[in-house]
């Protein structure tokens, strides 16, 4: 229950002063009201305002309990606003987002097509180990091609083999380091060029090593792409002038009983040379084209 509290104000000075007061000013009044009033306006005035006026107690409302009430009534009802709204706002939000997702088209999408898988780069083709089996008068050397280090030569050379290139060539340098040969007599020396290759894993510090010879002494001078050379002893300033393409893995002391002008019976290769032509494949083509124009000749 609200309650209101009363309180009354009474006024602070003596009843028998205030009419006294009141008297004198009636009487004042009664001399000014004589000049302009009848008689009978004159005495209604003059006993109203003799008669003492009793002022009623003005009630003075307390009403701080009421507002405090009423805040706090007001706080009450914001805060069930808010658990009320808060919840439905976010649950409406939802239901909408739900509605726009699963009331679009219902039918199932269209699956697009599987793409193709990508293929993966195709390595390039690793050379197996390469050999060639030289058949001589005096016996057979085994070489193998140093397909890694000087690739252009042994591809060169394997093209030159599997052309017959060789057969029935004679050994026409013959010194106490080299025997070499420029193929058959009378066959028209191809016309093309070749780019050396070199290592400083394939130095002439001993025997054994299977060169290309050059087209004059000194540095930097054009190789003979069909004249190979085999060494049977070291020879340390040929050292990265003259291009080491392969080395004797059998055979040396043939290689040493090899004599002047002995005939080459055949030259075979001994692996797959796939990987190295289809490497220098437009080089191979330049080489081909020039050898078959010197056959014709």
């Amino acid at each position: 229950m609200r309650s209101r509290v009363m309180v009354y104000s009474t006024p602070q000075q003596p009843q028998d002063l205030r009419t006294l007061s009141r008297l004198r000013f009636a009487r004042l009044m009664q001399r000014r009201l004589r000049m302009s009033c009848s008689p009978k306006q004159m005495a209604s005035t003059a006993v109203r305002l003799a008669t003492p006026h009793v002022r009623h107690p003005t009630p003075i409302v307390d009403d701080r309990a009421d507002r405090a009430s009423a805040q706090f009534h007001n706080k009450s009802t914001m805060r069930s606003l808010h658990r009320i709204v808060f919840p439905s706002v976010v649950l409406i939000s939802m239901c909408a987002i739900m509605c726009a997702v699963g009331c679009g088209d219902a039918s199932p999408p269209t699956p697009s097509a599987p793409l193709a898988p990508i293929a993966a780069p195709t390595p390039p083709a690793v050379q197996s180990e390469l050999f060639a089996n030289i058949d001589t008068a005096s016996g057979r050397v085994r070489i193998k091609l140093e397909t890694t280090r000087t690739p252009r030569l042994c591809a060169n050379f394997a093209n030159l083999v599997e052309r017959k290139y060789y057969d029935g060539a004679r050994w026409t340098g013959h010194t106490f380091v080299v025997r070499q040969t420029s193929g058959v007599d009378g066959v028209t020396v191809p016309a093309y060029n070749i780019k050396a290759e070199y290592s400083k894993d394939l130095l002439f510090n001993e025997g054994s090593m299977v060169g290309m010879a050059k087209t004059a002494d000194g540095a930097n001078q054009p190789i003979r792409p069909t004249t190979f050379f085999l060494t049977i002893k070291g020879q340390e300033r040929w050292n990265l002038d003259y291009p080491i393409f392969a080395t004797i893995v059998e055979g040396l002391q043939v290689a040493k009983n090899i004599t002047k002008d002995e005939l080459i019976t055949s030259i075979r290769l001994e692996g797959d040379p796939t990987a190295l032509y289809t490497r220098f494949a437009k080089e191979r083509a330049q080489w081909n084209a020039a050898l078959d124009a010197a056959a014709t000749k």
